[in-house]
């Protein structure tokens, strides 16, 4: 009994070692089928700069917000505030070699969430899961800035191959 306790625990201990989530930044590895994959996201302040903001009318009369032509979610009322928060960073590698992503697949996402939960929960902002075989890794990931909520969903292919998926069907799929 004490050895399965032990082991147990020591499971945990690798799992907390291989996963940092503080919130504003996540760095996670995984060793599955030979391969090394690891993932890393963080966010920032958002921050205009030299990028484009502007409106497109829709053709229900309505308008979206495009940042660098790509559509904006996870705000209130359309517009970034001073607590806006955007990716900074977006990336994974597989084997210490970076797979670029493309920022038009994760620009137009405001305030991320990235907190994970290290045991099964019914809840996390996060969710990873890793394609057994190492091919992939997919991401459902929540966010919002309170009632400008959303959804997105990922997957991270190691040939390169990154697209978005529809969250509602997050599960085993590739």
């Amino acid at each position: 009994m004490r050895r399965r306790t032990f082991i147990s625990q020591l499971a945990l201990l690798v799992a907390m070692i291989a996963t940092s989530s503080l919130g504003d930044e996540l760095k996670t590895t995984y060793q599955v089928a030979g391969q090394t994959i690891t993932l890393e996201l963080e966010t920032r302040k958002f921050e205009l700069g030299g990028r484009t903001l502007n409106y497109q009318s829709t053709k229900d009369g309505g308008r979206i917000l495009l940042l660098e032509g790509v559509e904006v979610i996870g705000t209130d009322l359309m517009v970034p505030s001073e607590n806006t928060r955007e990716f900074s960073l977006f990336r994974v590698s597989w084997n210490g070699k970076d797979v670029p992503v493309e920022p038009k697949l994760y620009v137009g996402f405001l305030n991320p969430h990235l907190k994970t939960q290290l045991l099964d929960s019914d809840y996390a902002s996060l969710k990873i899961i890793v394609d057994p075989s190492g091919e992939w890794i997919q991401l459902l990931m929540f966010g919002s800035d309170g009632g400008g909520s959303y959804s997105a969903c990922w997957l991270l292919r190691k040939d390169g191959k990154h697209k978005l998926c529809d969250p509602r069907v997050f599960e085993f799929s590739n």
